[in-house]
């Protein structure tokens, strides 16, 4: 799903709001990122009786891209209020109910 310029602000803003670093964790560099148009989910694929099945629920992301060596990092569009509506009202821990804390 392509983002509007106003979904993308408000995830710039998120950003900015939060801090996020700029310094890239692979390069080392402090750049500038690309911020990816796009919304995005990873997702397990489970196999039932030999054939894959997709999840009923998924995490979406957002991203960003380093501008010099492509590192990308993800975001959580719940968090960052990009799309809310568009997903049921559920904590990432709801969406992903094995993850760890660290």
């Amino acid at each position: 799903m392509v983002l509007t310029n106003e979904q993308i602000n408000v995830f710039r803003k998120w950003l900015n709001d939060y801090g996020v670093r700029h310094d890239c964790e692979s390069c080392g560099r402090k750049t500038k990122w690309k911020i990816g148009n796009k919304l995005i989910s990873p997702f397990e694929i489970g196999i039932v009786g030999g054939v894959a099945q997709l999840p009923k629920k998924q995490l979406p992301l957002l991203y960003i891209i380093c501008k010099d060596c492509g590192h990308v990092r993800f975001y959580s569009s719940i968090s960052a209020n990009v799309l809310p509506d568009l997903w049921q009202e559920m904590t990432p821990e709801e969406l992903d109910p094995d993850q760890e804390e660290w």
